[in-house]
């Protein structure tokens, strides 16, 4: 808050008045700072500001006038996840120019984005995917870029999406008449499976094979006659949202 000086006042007297009823300050000059915590319900605030004097020779001065009104925004409502995806969404509020949208991981910020006024949604599948198993939620504040409006306090933190790590069981296995397939577990819940042939350590070829097609794959083509040690490694794909992929598992070396 700013204010003129007054000659002769020794300090000033501020009430601020708001949605919870008023608070009284007193400060020994301009500018002062209001604590957030003052601040924090949803609604308009005033403020009127008296001179006071300990000198016998002044009087105190009769209360300003009120401030302009400054208004917090409403606090966004606790938002959702949409059902088996990693979108999340919250209700609109009011006098808003954007909004701070904030997913935690385990409880701790991973990523902070800021969204264009209106909005009511935000896709964090992508990060929740590259960011593997774990505990999500995501906090919505709304805020404003405006003078006479100050941002909302953040939300409650979403219901928690649990994501779980995707687990293969066991390592890939040669098989077949060649001996040139590889086979790995089929498990639940993964939406393909990608396999990575190597040939003395370098990648030769990746596959991504589609969900229920096939537990294996026949590497004959490129390892038939062909001098060198083979491994693949595997990995379950998982959805990104409930489930995250497997860590890779690598067959033993097949050697020509």
């Amino acid at each position: 808050m700013n204010w003129g000086s007054v000659a002769g006042a020794s300090s000033y007297q501020v009430v601020l008045t708001g949605p919870s009823g008023t608070k009284t300050y007193s400060f020994a000059g301009s500018p002062q700072f209001i604590p957030d915590s003052d601040m924090s319900a949803a609604g308009a605030y005033t403020a009127t500001v008296q001179a006071i004097s300990n000198n016998p020779a002044y009087l105190n001065g009769p209360a300003s006038d009120s401030s302009t009104p400054m208004t917090v925004l409403n606090k966004v409502a606790k938002p959702t996840w949409t059902t088996d995806t990693g979108i999340i969404n919250w209700v609109d509020v009011d006098n808003e120019t954007s909004y701070t949208v904030t997913l935690l991981k385990d409880g701790a910020p991973l990523e902070t984005v800021t969204k264009t006024a209106g909005s009511i949604s935000h896709p964090f599948g992508g990060t929740i995917a590259l960011n593997g198993a774990g505990n999500y939620s995501v906090t919505v504040q709304a805020i404003n870029s405006g003078t006479d409006y100050i941002d909302g306090l953040a939300s409650d933190a979403s219901e928690e999406r649990t994501v779980v790590q995707l687990d293969l069981g066991a390592d890939p296995w040669w098989g077949g008449i060649t001996g040139h397939v590889i086979y790995w577990n089929n498990i639940d819940n993964e939406t393909g499976y990608q396999v990575i042939l190597k040939k003395d350590g370098n990648v030769v070829e990746c596959q991504n094979i589609e969900s229920t097609t096939a537990y294996w794959y026949d590497f004959d083509y490129r390892m038939n006659g062909v001098t060198g040690s083979f491994t693949v490694d595997v990995k379950a794909l998982g959805n990104g949202t409930n489930y995250a992929n497997s860590i890779p598992r690598t067959s033993a070396a097949h050697v020509h």
